[in-house]
């Protein structure tokens, strides 16, 4: 029973394990286990109950030469059958990886046991051994792993039982072992380690080329390479030849170009040329030796307009603007190469100088730049900042503060110069503290140019360094004339300016101390205690038998004796002084007119003005005269007088002697004569008529528009208002000019008078002016005008009321009849400016004289007329102008009108103003009627009114037309009427009839030409000329001499015919010969018989007359003759173009 039983078993256990047995070392195949069992080879030994005795199995390897070396195979472990039965298996070689433990690095699975084979499964009890990769040493210890039953009860697994097993070759590369390489290679070992006795090679890195030999080195063990042998080796970079070759947008393109670019550079893509980029950056790099995949952005690009604006709807981006801040561009769009700028939005201020704007160009708007911050707007800074922040000689400019927002901006002290700028801006009540961006250099020494401030001074204090003094220098005040000085006062210069002083000093009036002479008054005789003190009166004695009731009173005053009142003489003579301000050149010349008496003459012109008169109305105004006019005292020591010659002026006082004449009338009008002489009215008169003379003189008018005029003391003070720059005073200044539309030709100032000359035939007479006044005067100026001597005219002004300080007036005079002015004349118109200084009425007066030149004449007449019209053709007539009485350089247009079927030509002959008018008018005009020709022609002269003149001209239409004429004697000598033809040789030509038919006629003798209305009429109703032939030799002669005379007509064309004996039919050609008179005989020694000899043509009233003679074959005697004329006729009878 045991051979059975346990062959059934073990070819159930073989068959079981047998899918996984492997050949070859790891044991016989299942058909070697059968033979294997067949021979015995096989021990079992059988339980008495499967499923509960054990059995030893024992599998020897048969392959084995001697048995008693046989090993066992799958192990000598006792296992029980029922597990092998039903397990048949062991530990899968694949769990070998999964131990937990992993291999040494250069470790492997010694092929013993069929270890390293992975498909197969190692029965219980077989343990597999690590070992070291082939170039690589173990390092002691050991690593193993056993199948062992798992610790489950079901299944097997592997056990661990060493793992201290290392394995040693060479790590990483020569590199690490200290063994350097050129830029660009690198040592090419594969894998982290490398076995002893291994070759590592340098290669060169990606990207680079390799030049030169093989550089290796050996791996020792122990991580120790042996030092590299061989020629070294040399990388060149590859790079990346032309652009990357990655598709791209529309207009996109890459900027790299196409030269080789080297490894890791890269290539950006851009805009082309005319686009403007959105996006980006987008670019490859160079990988060697290719070009890798873009990376970044992408970008776009949009066409860009060159010089286009930017909308501002929307403006530029958003994107970074500050919190609270606006673009604030203005209108629709921005100009290219403008910005707009971003300022904070209401109710927000900025902090600092700061500007955020963004640039406009080519219609693209450009990343803004710059900063802004934009903080709640809350209150101004009404102080200066902190003056820590200035430099040194440093000052804020801003002495009241400024608003939220606002900027306060340094600047140097005097004298110091300012390099860079500093500006504190206001944020909510206080300064932010700017940059030190400023510095003040101190000034280099320097003089003071001018005096110290006057205000420095006392009152009645003066500086007497009028040129400045120089550096550290002090300037020194004194008193002005009329003071006394008490202390001293000076002002130092440091750099320029002054320091202000602080020592005390004072200036008290003065008193008198010279003696008076006659320039107060003439003949007043003084005898004043002297010294007097400021304030003291003195009364002079008079020169005289009888002293006077109101003898002359001086009073000291600053050092001077001032006129207080009286006069020398009786109770109606007083003294008036007048004071004028005006330029030095001015001032020489007043001098000149009072020495001259020309201002005494002027100040009686004052007494007589209208205003004056009303004022003085008590006397008879030839009691009231100036006696006397002279030169009283200048004040040009005194501070104003300095004054005035800063400004280029200077003053004059007058003193004036005026008459009141005599009685207990004149007593009572002395308050009444004051009035007169201080009122504006007077002062502005005389100050207005003295400028007048002085325009006469031809000073400028920027210098009379300085002067002043006014009464004062004798020391020149003021007393009440002046007239002129610094008073009350109105001035009417012509301002006419040439003007063609209101008929002025010309202007001019000529001394103290203004011209304007115009034309008659207008009907109205304009004159205009600049009203000036000063700021003196109160309320309206109310203006007038009038035509001085003429009761004909009134005169207007606009505007008649002026407030303002300067205004332009317009005078327009007219005839009361309303009819214009027609008649040269000359004219005045006189201006009155009436108005109001302090509080006393006051008037102004101004003449111009105008002058009405007479107007330009036009003359038109017939001039020589061309010959007649003929009927059917347009008339055309010859007329003469001429236009008289122009000025030198008066331009003028001629404007001339005809009828609506005629046309005119203006030719000047000689001259502009004379010349030729020629009237063309077409239509169907019959014969024999004349035609009336006119003519309108219009002068339009500058500053004139048109002047028209019209002429007429009857144009004569003649009797014209185109035929022939025939010479026919007396009707007994004369043969049929024939026709004629052309006159030649041949047949073609002689079948050409001549649109004339005539006679022959018997010679010598008269004949008519009459006109042919056809080519077969011979009607001697119309006579157009006659023949005569003559025998100028005598009749026996062989010449005769012919006379034709014929109306004076166009295209002529003359043949005459000579016969010596009568035809018997019509004469018809070739024969005989008609010859024309334009021949010219044939070239020879004679002429032959018949041609014309001596040909000669005039033409005398209309009719012209031929002569010639001609060589005839017969006797002149008996000879016939005929004569056809074809012509364009003129000036036939009337009856002739009826037909």
């Amino acid at each position: 029973m045991k051979g059975p039983w346990l062959l059934a078993v073990l070819c159930a256990l073989l068959h079981a394990v047998g899918s996984n047995a492997a050949s070859d070392a790891a044991g016989p195949d299942a058909a070697g286990l059968d033979a294997a069992l067949a021979r015995g080879q096989v021990e079992a030994a059988a339980p008495a109950a499967l499923n509960q005795s054990s059995v030893s199995v024992k599998v020897v390897d048969f392959a084995a030469a001697d048995a008693v070396h046989a090993r066992p195979i799958a192990g000598e472990h006792d296992v029980t059958l029922s597990r092998i039965l039903l397990d048949a298996g062991g530990c899968a070689n694949t769990g070998l990886s999964n131990l937990g433990v992993n291999l040494p690095n250069n470790a492997r699975w010694s092929a013993a046991n069929g270890c390293s084979n992975t498909a197969q499964t190692s029965g219980v009890g077989v343990a597999c051994t690590a070992e070291c990769d082939a170039g690589y040493v173990a390092n002691g210890g050991g690593f193993s792993a056993t199948c062992v039953a798992a610790s489950g009860g079901a299944g097997y697994e592997w056990s661990t039982t060493d793992t201290s097993l290392a394995c040693s070759g060479c790590s990483g590369t020569p590199v690490a072992a200290g063994h350097s390489l050129p830029a660009g290679a690198a040592w090419g070992c594969v894998g982290t380690t490398t076995g002893i006795g291994n070759i590592c090679t340098a290669v060169c890195a990606p990207g680079y080329s390799l030049s030169g030999g093989a550089f290796v080195s050996v791996c020792c063990g122990g991580n120790n390479w042996q030092a590299p042998v061989g020629p070294p080796i040399t990388c060149t970079a590859i790079g990346c030849s032309g652009t990357p070759g990655y598709s791209l947008p529309a207009n996109v393109e890459w900027a790299c170009g196409s030269s080789t670019a080297g490894v890791d550079s890269t290539c950006k893509a851009q805009c082309a040329a005319g686009y403007r980029q959105a996006g980006g950056p987008w670019e490859s790099t160079c990988g060697s030796p290719s070009w890798k995949a873009p990376i970044g952005t992408p970008i776009n690009c949009t066409f860009v307009v060159v010089g286009g604006p930017c909308p501002n709807d929307p403006g530029p981006s958003t994107t970074g603007l500050p919190d609270n801040a606006a673009w604030a561009c203005t209108g629709s769009s921005t100009a290219s190469g403008l910005t707009c700028k971003a300022s904070c939005k209401a109710g927000y201020g900025s902090i600092g100088a700061a500007t955020y704007a963004a640039a406009c160009q080519d219609g693209f708007w450009q990343e803004p730049s710059g900063a802004l911050t934009c903080a709640l707007a809350t209150a101004p800074c009404p102080n200066l900042p902190d003056p820590a922040w200035l430099p040194a000689g440093g000052k804020w400019d801003c002495p009241g503060g400024v608003n939220q927002g606002g900027a306060c901006t340094a600047s140097c002290q005097a004298g110091y110069t300012k390099t860079g700028n500093i500006n504190a801006f206001c944020f909510n009540g206080q300064y932010a503290q700017p940059p030190a961006t400023m510095s003040c250099a101190p000034p280099a020494p320097a003089p003071c140019t001018s005096q110290p401030d006057p205000a420095w001074l006392p009152a009645g204090g003066k500086w007497d360094c009028p040129g400045g003094v120089s550096q550290g220098g002090p300037c020194t005040a004194s008193c002005q004339a009329g003071y006394t000085k008490t202390g001293n006062l000076s002002a130092l210069c440091f750099y320029g300016n002054y320091s202000q002083p602080t020592t005390p000093m004072s200036c008290t009036p003065s008193g008198c101390k010279n003696k008076l002479g006659s320039d107060l008054d003439p003949s007043a005789v003084w005898g004043c205690t002297l010294p007097a003190t400021h304030g003291d009166k003195c009364t002079a004695a008079c020169n005289g038998a009888a002293a006077p009731p109101n003898p002359p009173t001086v009073v000291c005053d600053f050092g001077a004796w001032v006129y207080s009142s009286g006069s020398c003489g009786d109770l109606a003579t007083k003294n008036f002084y007048v004071n004028m301000q005006a330029p030095p050149e001015l001032i020489a010349s007043l001098k000149a007119a009072i020495a001259s008496g020309k201002a005494l003459q002027l100040g009686n012109m004052a007494l007589l003005q209208p205003q004056n008169r009303l004022i003085l109305s008590l006397l008879n105004p030839a009691q009231i005269a100036f006696l006397q006019v002279w030169i009283a005292q200048s004040s040009s020591s005194s501070q104003r007088g300095r004054r005035l010659a800063d400004q280029g002026l200077s003053e004059l006082v007058v003193g004036m002697r005026v008459s009141l004449g005599s009685g207990v009338i004149a007593q009572t009008v002395g308050a009444a004569l004051d009035k007169v002489l201080t009122s504006p009215s007077a002062t502005n008169y005389i100050l207005a008529q003295g400028l007048e003379v002085w325009r006469s003189e031809s000073f400028s008018e920027d210098l009379l528009q300085q002067v002043s005029l006014g009464v004062s003391d004798s020391t020149g003070r003021p007393i009440g208002d002046s007239a002129g720059a610094d008073g009350c005073g109105v001035s009417l200044l012509p301002t006419t000019t040439a003007n063609n539309s209101i008929g002025v030709w010309s202007t001019e100032q000529a001394g103290p008078m203004f011209n304007i000359s115009m034309y008659t035939g207008w009907d109205t007479i304009y004159v205009m002016y600049d009203c000036m006044a000063t700021t003196a005067i109160t309320g309206q100026t109310k203006l007038s005008a009038t035509i001085v001597n003429s009761s004909t005219t009134q005169c207007s002004v606009n505007p008649e009321n002026v407030t303002a300080l300067n205004s332009s007036v317009v005078v327009a005079c007219k005839k009361l009849d309303g009819t214009p002015f027609l008649e040269p004349a000359a004219f005045s118109v006189l201006v009155t400016a009436n108005y109001t200084c302090s509080g006393q009425p006051s008037a102004f007066f101004d003449t111009t004289n105008v002058a009405l030149l007479p107007a330009p004449t036009l003359t038109l007449r017939p001039g020589k007329q061309p010959a007649p019209s003929c009927g059917g053709k347009p008339a055309v007539a010859v007329f003469r102008y001429h236009l008289q009485g122009l000025r030198t350089n008066q331009d003028f247009i001629l404007t001339a009108k005809v009828a609506p079927s005629c046309t005119v030509q203006l030719t000047p002959r000689p001259s502009k103003s004379n010349g030729i008018a020629v009237v063309t008018c077409s239509g169907a005009f019959p014969p024999g009627t004349p035609v009336t020709v006119g003519l309108n022609l219009t002068a339009s002269a500058q500053a004139c009114h048109d002047v028209k003149s019209t002429s007429k001209v009857d144009v004569h239409v003649a009797c014209c037309m185109a035929g022939s004429s025939y010479a026919k004697g007396a009707a007994t000598n004369s043969p049929t009427c024939f026709q004629h033809v052309k006159p030649g040789t041949t047949a073609a030509q002689c079948n050409k009839a001549v649109n004339a038919s005539g006679y022959l006629n018997q010679g010598p003798g008269s004949a008519t030409l009459f006109l042919a209305q056809n080519a077969r009429s011979c009607s001697d109703s119309i006579g157009v000329g006659n023949v005569t032939v003559s025998c100028p030799d005598g009749g026996t002669a062989k010449k005769l001499h012919f006379v034709i005379q014929s109306l004076a007509s166009r295209l002529v064309v003359r043949r005459y015919l000579v016969l010596c004996a009568a035809p018997t039919s019509p004469v018809r050609c070739p024969s005989p010969f008609w010859i024309s008179t334009r021949v010219k005989p044939p070239q020879g020694s004679s002429t032959p018989p018949g041609w014309p000899e001596g040909l000669n043509s005039t033409t005398t009233n209309g009719v012209t007359t031929i002569e010639f003679n001609v060589a005839a074959r017969c006797a002149c005697s008996g000879a016939f003759f005929g004569v056809v004329e074809s012509a364009k006729y003129r000036n036939l009878p009337a009856a002739a173009c009826g037909r």
